[in-house]
């Protein structure tokens, strides 16, 4: 088993399954549970992943954890009937105070233990955010498989098209310095980098590039987690929402259409959805089916509701079993069956009074929990079929789609992580990949990063994408060696500058990172250069964005909005924005068969949306005019503007000057004459500089 996870030849499970279930009686219960574990890897054995549960279960009776394992394996599978629920409750008895199980009332986990989660949360994020805690330490504390975060997450990114919705995800640091791959290398990657070249569909290119690539020793249990987890637990769930869909779809079931405004108390008494179908119940001489005890909201599940009035109008889940057995529509025997689970989540007694013909005649609206209820025990489609007009939430089909939209994300997720792991086990059995050796983990909260940190072995870099690590130049390992860090920004140079990717494919990986929401992806000059030019103008001269460069504006904006750039540890990135920003702008300027309107379009977007002002990216620099330090930093960031600017023609450079006027020197004038007056002073000692210079070069006295 260790061999086959190891290596990743997940394949073999099925083999191994088949190989030790004539043995499976002389296992102890831990090595059943981890056979059963990898009988649920592959369909063609999840059947016998619940028997070996289920032996593992009876094999050690007094043993939490192994009846929690088998509880939890059999209900990730889907199948829930399966699962024996003394199993969980008998864990809960023999649980101590470190677990598997703890016990707590309703009123602690909601007032106490689920608003410090949530802080918890917030704390964890802003952190990541800030780049002030490792992408796997994040992951782990929030208990979030990394492929969420770095193929999921940017995936969904690329789909939304308001950019202000996108979640950054902090994979390359401001700090970080460009480093030139060398063939002759032998490159370390860690699974932060695998996920992004597997998701920029880069990674088998990037495995056949060097003559080695060094692997964690943790890399394919690290994939195989990402797998299990990752995977959409209880698929009983997406049967049934399917299912729901299907009768909705037939008209069936029918969501509620009109609009309901029921009195105040009901809805403070058991929330709007049930106080409306109440309310339609009334209006209609209908039923609602609703499992009882109904509670009061806002009491944990400790006081009933006073329903009033109201309260004859619900109607239990094992009333209406009983009523379609009364009028032909459902065998005595089945709900008979049935009834055994019913009475054990519906504690409403049966009322004899009541009907078919009292119920049925008018409309019976169904209750998300009802529908829950009757769906688990094989009565809704008979309910369905008893010809009664039916109603349900509006809200039933949409979260049905929900449930099944998440469905088809987690079967193209565990698609992306078995991509990986295929190149991987390719490059292995090739000899390009390689282990490093395996050495006890001290914090497992950094996962498969571990490996390098204790030894980087033969590497000579190692790439990994996370914000907070890549800042460093280097990786220190256990024995005291530096290997430098690169990132996947770094690997994608590599390939085009080896012909391995012409300059379209680098591009376009570039645009998708930042479409992703990675961040921050640099701007080169030649890049912005290049999307200006090929933008489109209306007739008015406006500029017509492209993807490439609204998706750049919109990142730039979404970063800038969360104040997330440390300073003034990672100003160099903002330092290298401004110089494309300067260089850009004189390339658009020097061209003279660009018109001079659409320069002056381009220029201001370029200005606008791209250069980083400090007043808006440095969030300690708040100008007023005795604040001599801040005013020389803006004076910094115009100063380049005013450089020579080259030979240009004199009606261009005119239109410049103007320009400079309008977009740079105007929004100044009202409040900050000082600052003026700075600029001014840096200007003239700039070009004395340079009048030195020139003349120094030429042989000339400065003074004439």
């Amino acid at each position: 088993m260790n061999l086959a996870i190891q290596s990743g030849n997940w394949e073999r499970f099925p083999t191994i399954v088949d190989r030790e279930w004539s043995k499976r009686d002389q296992y102890n219960a831990d090595l059943l549970l981890r056979l059963a574990s990898i009988a649920a890897e592959a369909d063609t054995t999840a059947n016998r992943a619940i028997e070996l549960a289920k032996l593992a279960a009876s094999k050690a009776p007094n043993d939490p954890n192994v009846l929690m394992n088998a509880y939890s394996l059999v209900i990730q599978l889907g199948r829930d009937q399966d699962a024996d629920p003394t199993w969980m409750s008998r864990a809960a008895d023999l649980s101590s105070d470190s677990g598997p199980v703890h016990r707590v009332d309703m009123r602690t986990l909601v007032q106490e233990m689920m608003p410090a989660h949530r802080e918890r949360e917030r704390l964890i994020e802003r952190n990541l955010l800030k780049g002030e805690v490792p992408l796997h330490t994040a992951a782990a504390m929030l208990h979030i498989p990394l492929s969420r975060i770095l193929i999921d997450l940017p995936r969904r990114n690329a789909e939304q098209g308001d950019g202000r919705r996108r979640v950054i995800i902090p994979i390359a640091s401001g700090a970080r310095q460009t480093i030139p791959l060398q063939p002759s290398w032998v490159v370390g990657l860690d699974i932060t980098s695998l996920l992004v070249l597997g998701y920029l569909d880069l990674l088998r290119i990037v495995l056949t590039a060097f003559d080695h690539i060094v692997l964690a020793p943790e890399t394919m249990v690290a994939l195989l987690n990402e797998r299990r987890r990752v995977r959409f637990h209880q698929p009983s769930r997406i049967e049934n929402a399917e299912e729901i869909r299907e009768l909705i779809e037939k008209e069936q079931l029918k969501p509620l259409t009109l609009s309901i405004e029921p009195p105040p108390w009901l809805v403070e008494e058991v929330g709007r959805d049930l106080a409306e179908m109440l309310e339609a119940a009334r209006i209609n001489n209908g039923h609602v089916v609703h499992p009882r005890p109904i509670y009061q909201l806002r009491t944990f599940l400790e006081k009933e509701a006073a329903l009033k009035e109201y309260d004859k109008l619900i109607l239990s889940t094992t009333d209406l079993g009983r009523l379609l057995v009364e009028t032909g529509k459902l065998s005595s025997e089945m709900y008979m069956q049935a009834r055994k689970y019913l009475v054990a989540h519906d504690k409403g007694q049966e009322v004899d009074t009541l009907t078919a013909a009292s119920i049925f005649s008018a409309p019976v609206y169904l209750d998300d929990l009802a529908i829950t209820y009757l769906q688990q025990a094989g009565l809704l489609q008979s309910v369905c079929r008893c010809g009664v007009d039916l109603l349900v939430l509006p809200s039933m089909r949409e979260e049905q789609s929900i449930l099944m939209s998440a469905n088809r994300e987690c079967e193209r997720l565990n698609n992306n992580i078995d991509d990986i792991r295929s190149a991987l086990v390719e490059a292995i059995n090739n000899g390009k990949a390689i282990f490093l050796p395996r050495h006890d983990v001290d914090n497992e909260m950094i996962g498969s990063l571990s490996g390098f940190l204790a030894d980087t072995g033969m590497c000579d870099i190692v790439c990994i994408d996370d914000r907070y690590l890549n800042r460093h130049g280097l990786l220190t390992d256990k024995k005291g060696r530096n290997v430098p860090i690169s990132c996947t920004l770094d690997l994608i140079s590599y390939l085009e500058a080896h012909g391995l990717i012409d300059n379209k494919k680098k591009q376009r990986s570039l645009h998708q990172l930042r479409e992703a929401g990675f961040a921050l992806i640099p701007v080169d000059p030649d890049e912005l250069e290049r999307l200006l030019r090929a933008a489109l103008f209306d007739q008015d001269n406006q500029l017509i964005e492209n993807p490439e460069l609204r998706v750049i504006r919109q990142l730039l904006m979404r970063i800038r909005s969360l104040d997330m750039i440390q300073h003034p540890t990672e100003t160099p990135y903002l330092a290298r924005l401004r110089l494309v920003c300067i260089l850009t702008i004189r390339r658009l300027w020097q061209d003279d068969n660009m018109p001079v309107e659409q320069t002056v379009t381009l220029t201001n977007w370029v200005w606008e949306n791209v250069s980083p002002s400090p007043i808006d990216w440095e969030r300690t620099a708040h100008f007023n005019e005795d604040s001599v330090q801040n005013r020389e930093v803006y004076v910094r960031h115009l100063i380049p503007l005013f450089s020579p600017m080259g030979p240009l023609k004199p009606k261009r450079y005119e239109a410049f000057l103007e320009w400079m006027e309008q977009a740079v020197l105007e929004p100044l004038l009202p409040a900050n004459n000082t600052l003026i007056d700075d600029l001014a002073n840096q200007i003239k000692v700039e070009m004395e500089q340079l009048i030195l210079e020139f003349c120094n070069e030429n042989g000339q006295n400065p003074n004439r």
